[in-house]
């Protein structure tokens, strides 16, 4: 049912009948009665029943049973559609989209536009990596007319998507904008999802972390820490660890750690185990002699995984896993375990070929073979390879890259110019354990 339409109908009979607002607040609150004739709310049957009998109308006068039939049907569909999406189901996603967005439109049911929009916006984000038409899907949302609860829904949704997009191209201050712009809507427009909430202070302590703001980081994250609960209480434990670390409060992180360790194991979910098990990896590397058993034990159990329970959706974690595994042991200059786990991550590469964290595969074979036999042809072809990943980025990943190519081969390509240029946008300072721990940091949610 739209609730424009039924509201629209409701205001005009009423009016007819010379009846005002104020007659019918024994029913509702005249906050409610105004939103109920604006559209604002879903349409919930035995309120309007209630209306409907004070005006001394039937039912069907109110409600277009034909229309709210197919209403009621294409919901359905919509969500078939989502779940398809949401599967990485890329033929049947597309069929269903195109079947409910032809049906809406045959309609006109102008409520349902923005959650359609939406769904499409992250078919193309999600599953064809197509950023740009995901972003024109998104932006529709956002600037969609219609004024009621239902939409308003999903504009929250839209701008923290955006947010996720544009931190995904490595566009920090557009990501920034995105979710202020949520924040900002929230507190104008109360919407009732706990989850989107949820996702949108979440997502802004994570931007926090990676602007270097750890007191702003560190309140979001605890205002997370109030209102979620199961796998997102325990990615925000796992976000503040990384916080404690980057504080040097390394004690109070190697807790939230092990916590967030023994929960993920205990769910199953692999791809969350293995970052917070990189991190702590990362951590204990800070403390080599103190901690070498236990970083013998992660090595151990991240090849356990490789062997036992590695799927799809786990790849990247893996190979994140395995990056921070081999550089640690090129500080060590353990390069029979480096070659090990160079090698493993190029047999993954085929599970996801086009996944920019390859670049790192590359630019540590360019390391090894820097600190071993020197040979320049093959650093080069290593680092052009790793530099292959990262054609749209403007990170400071591709800056060095860029700059030990121009050490590498000299200026004649300009590689020491563009690393400059690179280096001169990204002005916010980064240390060490930050560039670090960037990959391990929890991926912005929508």
């Amino acid at each position: 049912m739209d609730p424009v339409e039924v509201g629209n109908r409701i205001r005009t009979i009423r009016k007819q009948k010379g009846i005002t607002l104020e007659k019918l607040t024994d029913l509702f609150s005249l906050g409610k009665l105004s939103n109920i004739e604006k559209g604002k709310i879903p349409v919930v049957i035995d309120d309007i029943k209630l209306i409907c009998e004070r005006l001394g109308i039937p039912l069907e006068d109110i409600l277009d049973q034909d229309k709210d039939h197919i209403i009621q049907k294409l919901t359905g569909e919509i969500q078939r559609a989502r779940a398809l999406v949401s599967m990485g189901m890329v033929k049947l996603a597309k069929k269903s989209l195109l079947e409910v967005s032809k049906v809406a439109k045959n309609h006109d049911l102008k409520h349902l536009k923005a959650e359609i929009n939406f769904h499409w916006g992250t078919f193309h984000y999600q599953l064809l990596k197509n950023f740009k038409v995901a972003e024109a899907y998104y932006n529709r949302v956002v600037f969609d007319t219609a004024k009621h609860q239902h939409v308003a829904v999903y504009k929250l949704r839209a701008l923290n998507a955006l947010s996720c997009l544009q931190n995904e191209l490595g566009k920090l201050s557009s990501s920034l904008k995105y979710n202020n712009d949520a924040l900002q809507f929230l507190r104008n427009n109360p919407v009732d999802s706990n989850d989107d909430e949820v996702n949108c202070k979440f997502n802004k302590a994570i931007f926090n972390v990676f602007l270097g703001d750890l007191d702003s980081a560190t309140l979001y994250a605890q205002d997370v820490l109030t209102i979620s609960a199961g796998n997102t209480r325990f990615q925000v434990v796992f976000l503040t660890a990384i916080i404690q670390i980057l504080r040097g409060d390394l004690v109070a992180a190697e807790v939230n750690l092990h916590n967030s360790l023994d929960f993920f194991l205990r769910e199953d979910d692999i791809p969350h185990f293995l970052d917070v098990l990189k991190t702590q990896y990362f951590l204990f590397s800070k403390n080599y002699e103190k901690y070498k058993e236990n970083m013998e034990m992660a090595e151990k159990t991240t090849l356990e995984i490789i062997s036992s329970k590695l799927d799809d959706q786990s790849t990247i974690s893996m190979i994140e896993a395995m990056h921070t595994i081999i550089d640690h042991n090129i500080k060590l200059n353990k390069y029979d375990v480096v070659q090990v786990f160079i090698e493993m991550c190029e047999n993954l590469i085929c599970k996801a070929p086009k996944d920019k964290v390859h670049y790192k595969t590359y630019y540590f074979g360019a390391k090894m073979i820097k600190k071993t036999t020197n040979e320049k042809p093959l650093i080069e072809w290593y680092l052009k390879k790793s530099l292959d990943y990262l054609k749209d980025d403007e990170s400071f990943e591709k800056a060095i890259i860029l700059h030990e190519l121009a050490v590498t081969v000299g200026e004649s390509d300009g590689y020491f110019m563009k690393a400059s240029e690179i280096f001169y946008k990204l002005y916010q300072e980064h240390s060490y354990d930050l560039f670090m721990l960037k990959p391990m940091i929890p991926k912005p949610r929508f």
